[in-house]
C-alpha cells in the first residue's frame, strides 16, 4: 500500500487558491482538496484545475457536516457536479445529501471519482455501526468511502482499536 498525502486548501477567491495549491504541491502533496464552501467565486470553479499538476478533490461541505456556510442544497450539489465537469478528479459528497445515489451517478458521468463521506463530530461509533455506514456508502456508488469520527478519550470502549 502506498501512502498518499492530501492537503486541504481554502480561500475566498480563485487567485487566493492558486498559491495555496502551488505550495501544497511543492511540499509533496499527492492530492489537493479544494474547499469550495469557502469560495466566493463559485462561477469560476472551471479555472481551478488548470492550476494544479496533482489530482484535485472538490468539497462543498454541508454546514451541518462542518461546512463554512449555510447554502441552498440544490445550488451546493450543482456546484459539485460543475466541479466534476470542470475536471476535478474526485468529488466529495455526503452520505446524508438528498438524492446521494443520483448525485454519485452524475459525478461519475461527468468523469469524477465520487467520494461518499460521513461525519460524526460527537462520537466514535462502534465497529458494527461504522461497517454499516461504509456499506451504505458503497451501496450508493462510492469509489472512495470516507468516515470521520470524533474520539472523546484516548481509548473508546467500542472503538476499532487502531
Amino acid at each position: 500500500m502506498r501512502v498518499r498525502v492530501c492537503v486541504p486548501v481554502r480561500a475566498k477567491t480563485v487567485s487566493g487558491l492558486v498559491p495555496l495549491i502551488e505550495r501544497a504541491e511543492a511540499s509533496g502533496a499527492d492530492i489537493v482538496e479544494v474547499r469550495l464552501d469557502y469560495l466566493d467565486q463559485l462561477d469560476r470553479i472551471y479555472e481551478i484545475p488548470e492550476y494544479a499538476s496533482v489530482p484535485l478533490i472538490a468539497t462543498n461541505r454541508q454546514y451541518e457536516q462542518g461546512g463554512f456556510r449555510s447554502q441552498d442544497e440544490e445550488v451546493r450539489l450543482r456546484t459539485l457536479i460543475e466541479a466534476a465537469e470542470a475536471g476535478f478528479h474526485y468529488v466529495d459528497v455526503e452520505l446524508t445529501a438528498k438524492g446521494v445515489g443520483s448525485i454519485v451517478s452524475r459525478l461519475r458521468d461527468a468523469g469524477a471519482k465520487p467520494i461518499v463521506s460521513y461525519h460524526d463530530f460527537t462520537r466514535t461509533p462502534g465497529m458494527a455501526e461504522m461497517e454499516d455506514i461504509v456499506e451504505r456508502e458503497i451501496a450508493v456508488g462510492a469509489e472512495v468511502c470516507k468516515l470521520v469520527t470524533t474520539a472523546k478519550e484516548t481509548r473508546e470502549e467500542d472503538s476499532p482499536g487502531f
